[in-house]
């Protein structure tokens, strides 16, 4: 490319996105892109980026990535890379009113064409299932959940509605022309088949170890590394001679107790291989060892996954290192933060002695984390995985010393039911992998336990994920009116929490905690064989708030007053939610799939079908006040405290 051109397509970059959505712009997806595939987790983070970037009050500049485009000879952008971001800000820039006409444009494709008009008109949208995903995230958009350092997540299309001016105007993406007789074939090859980039975990991880004398460098990188594959069970990723110097003989203790000063590592004896010392070496590295030296690979057919990513567990690892070093320093637990904080905590040169603490803090926290936090086995949708609380056994195959890692943390007992249940039913309501702080909060109380690592009580943690759902409940009540009052069919008026789709999801999962204790385990622990109200379920990533009289059938009845009471509203999947939308009680009832459902939701489809399929004012208020009496602060108290 000549220079003039590469001169020419590097000017003014920087657009805002009023720049970018301006009426003169035009952008064409062509035909060889995919169609729109972002969801609620991507949405949900650009709000979240774009939130705390306007809340640093550094009234600077944020760049939310590049487009890059061909500029086609009638002045089209033909867009070659950033049509997820770009497709999402057109729906979000239209409901913000900062654009008034669609600039998007995609190739042979009428069915999105004619969406973005019939959505920029502000008519009925058809109905096709080329455009499904694009409806579907106009409603992500609309419910889209950000933590802005409350106690519970609030509206991210609210709040960017009060900072539209900021998102209008600083927000920037990066437009990058290429030349016109670029071949875009070959652009695609070159783009897909370009090195990985050096991730901010890989960068701290040489920060670090570089610090270190080159005799710790082989332990530390092999300890690191093996922390980092957070979804193989640590013990996993060492030698049988390594597991047990770290785990004991029986692999399920922790018997690390600092760096040592072999000069090697361990793993690479025999092979007398040195290991990586450099970025470009730690970038280039294999994650685990291979092949002979792991013939007892992990062996499970159903995939076990971690609730959390590596870069958000060492957020974790970094405020609970705080805490412990009585550091000033605030880290928020998002990985976005990470090298920032690492650097306020450890400074730009960390001495010796910090590193070696914060890697036997991350060690001990990994194994810690293995042992007593879930795990999802299978895929994670709204019906199909299962959780799991496993815990690291030595097993023996043809001759061969292994780790097994099949068997319950507590055993078959209500103790490991019990665990699973709370820490599931705090998963489900915060399920990024961002800000989990019930997480924080469970990993300091295991890291204070004064017993050997894998003789940590069930009641211990029950106690502690306990104090954490009553601590945030009664944060929430502060902000819920539970007397906010309404109007009924006979112009009386009705004290109630009436917040419809907006009331919080934790409120809901933790009145299906709160049944599911007092059905499933009060009688358990009473020896009781009574008929229950419900049966057992699971806790599932249910992300509706559905109405059980639906908005519709309450209009035709003349309920719009009480329709969006607590007593009438439960947690569903978006699946379910579309399914049975507005259709009656009854059929809502008789469609529904025993022990595929939560406790609330089972009481009132029961209560339904118990009172001739009647479901409207008098039930709701019922049913209310009965969740009031569930949610006093002393039922709570002695609820929580079944089982610990």
């Amino acid at each position: 490319m000549a220079i003039e051109n590469l001169e020419k397509s590097s000017e003014n970059l920087e657009k805002s996105i009023a720049e970018i959505f301006d009426a003169n712009s035009r952008y064409v997806i062509p035909l060889y892109q995919r169609n729109y595939a972002w969801g609620e987790d991507q949405i949900e983070a650009l709000f979240q980026d774009i939130y705390e970037a306007w809340n640093s009050k550094t009234d600077q500049y944020y760049y939310i990535g590049s487009l890059v485009v061909l500029k086609r000879r009638n002045g089209d952008y033909e867009v070659i890379d950033g049509q997820q971001r770009l497709t999402t800000l057109s729906l979000l820039t239209k409901m913000l009113g900062i654009s008034t006409k669609p600039v998007l444009t995609y190739e042979s494709r009428p069915e999105v064409e004619r969406f973005f008009e019939e959505f920029y008109a502000g008519v009925e949208i058809s109905q096709t299932s080329q455009t499904y995903y694009l409806r579907e995230a106009i409603d992500i958009i609309k419910k889209a959940k950000i933590d802005v350092g409350g106690a519970e997540k609030e509206n991210g299309f609210e709040k960017l509605c009060e900072i539209k001016d900021y998102l209008e105007h600083k927000v920037i993406l990066v437009r990058v022309e290429i030349p016109e007789d670029t071949d875009v074939a070959s652009y695609f090859e070159i783009m897909n088949n370009r090195g990985e980039q050096l991730q901010k975990h890989e960068i701290l991880k040489a920060r670090l170890m570089n610090v270190l004398d080159e005799k710790y460098h082989a332990e530390f990188d092999l300890i690191w590394t093996a922390c980092s594959n957070i979804d193989t069970p640590i013990q996993q990723c060492f030698v049988a001679t390594d597991r047990a110097k770290y785990f004991g003989e029986e692999y399920n203790t922790f018997c690390f107790n600092g760096l040592t000063e072999c000069g090697e590592n361990p793993n690479d004896v025999e092979s007398g291989d040195t290991q990586p010392t450099t970025i470009d070496d730690i970038l280039k590295a294999e994650k685990i060892q291979k092949d002979e030296k792991r013939d007892d690979a992990y062996k499970n057919s159903d995939k076990i996954s971690s609730i959390i990513d590596f870069p958000n567990f060492l957020m974790h690892v970094l405020m609970l290192y705080a805490k412990k070093e009585s550091h000033k320093q605030e880290v928020k637990l998002n990985e976005k933060f990470l090298l920032l904080c690492a650097d306020e905590l450890f400074g730009k040169t960390p001495n010796k002695d910090m590193v070696k603490g914060f890697i036997a803090l991350l060690f001990k926290c990994r194994t810690l984390f293995d042992r007593y936090v879930i795990k999802v086995k299978g895929v994670q949708d709204d019906e199909e995985f299962k959780w799991v609380l496993n815990k690291p056994n030595k097993g023996v195959y043809s001759d061969k010393v292994s780790v097994k890692y099949d068997s319950n943390t507590y055993g078959d007992t209500p103790q490991q039911s019990h665990v699973i249940m709370a820490q599931s039913m705090l998963q489900a309501t915060f399920r990024q992998r961002i800000y989990k702080n019930w997480l924080q909060n469970l990993l300091e109380h295991l890291d204070k336990q004064d017993c050997a690592l894998h003789e940590i009580k069930a009641e211990s943690i029950l106690k502690c994920l306990h104090k954490h759902m009553k601590n945030h409940f009664d944060e929430l009540k502060l902000k819920l009116n539970f007397d906010e009052e309404i109007g009924l069919q006979d112009g009386q008026k009705y004290k109630c929490l009436n917040m419809g789709v907006n009331t919080p999801h934790f409120l809901l999962n933790f009145i299906d905690y709160l049944y599911w204790v007092e059905y499933i385990v009060k009688p358990s622990l009473e020896g009781k064989r009574d008929p229950r109200r419900i049966e057992n379920f699971e806790f599932r990533y249910y992300n509706s708030v559905e109405h059980h009289l639906a908005r519709k059938k309450a209009e035709e009845k003349k309920l719009e007053g009480i329709v969006d009471c607590l007593g009438n509203l439960f947690m569903i999947s978006k699946n379910a939610n579309s399914r049975l939308s507005d259709r009656d009680v009854k059929e809502k009832v008789e469609m529904s799939k025993d022990g595929k459902m939560g406790a609330n939701r089972q009481i009132i489809y029961k209560t339904t079908k118990d009172n001739n399929y009647n479901w409207g004012e008098r039930e709701i208020k019922a049913h209310y006040e009965e969740l009031n009496q569930l949610l006093k602060d002393e039922n709570i108290d002695t609820l929580l405290k079944l089982g610990c």
